[in-house]
């Protein structure tokens, strides 16, 4: 693994600790904190997954549908943890607060998301899923984003106009 890969999967797990320990706190429910995050974190996951692949080069098939593979269980997680949000009206707007259910997927998510890995080295994906770990945390967590905004959307209790609490889900 290389310095790049190693930063990046530090970076990953900073970065899901601290979304972990976010959802399990009261937080108002605004569009702009729960799209931001995992926007940014597809973007760099891109960026991060093209420069895997050498120029003039693209991903193998083998490659491909070990990504494929990722990035689909972890939208699948993601959609299960949206589901387990607590969302309740607090002070005229929608709040949300991640469950014990919640935090136990997010540790299923990552479990999934080890096996993926260990069995695409075995095959010869290593190098695209290593580089894919923030991409993948962008997608679980939009997944889950989504999931809380449409349920929020169908509640009839206004979003906050913004997230008291800062960046992020």
């Amino acid at each position: 693994m290389s310095s790049n890969q190693v930063l990046g999967v530090v970076i990953a797990v900073a970065v899901a600790g601290l979304v972990i320990a976010r959802q399990v706190q009261p937080r108002p429910v605004s569009a702009r904190a729960l799209l931001l995050l995992p926007l940014v974190l597809i973007v760099i996951g891109v960026v991060e997954v093209t420069r895997a692949v050498p120029k003039g080069q693209s991903l193998t098939g083998t490659e491909g549908a070990w990504l494929a593979a990722d990035l689909a269980l972890g939208a699948v997680f993601g959609v299960a943890r949206g589901f387990t949000v607590r969302l309740y009206e607090q002070a005229g707007e929608l709040w949300r607060r991640g469950t014990k259910v919640t935090v136990a997927l997010w540790g299923v998510t990552i479990a999934a998301r080890i096996v993926i890995s260990i069995l695409g080295h075995h095959h010869g994906a290593g190098k695209v899923l290593d580089d894919a770990v923030l991409l993948t945390l962008g997608i679980t967590l939009g997944a889950q984003s989504g999931i809380v905004m449409f349920r929020g959307s169908r509640s009839g209790v206004p979003f906050a106009v913004r997230d008291r609490g800062g960046l992020g889900p």
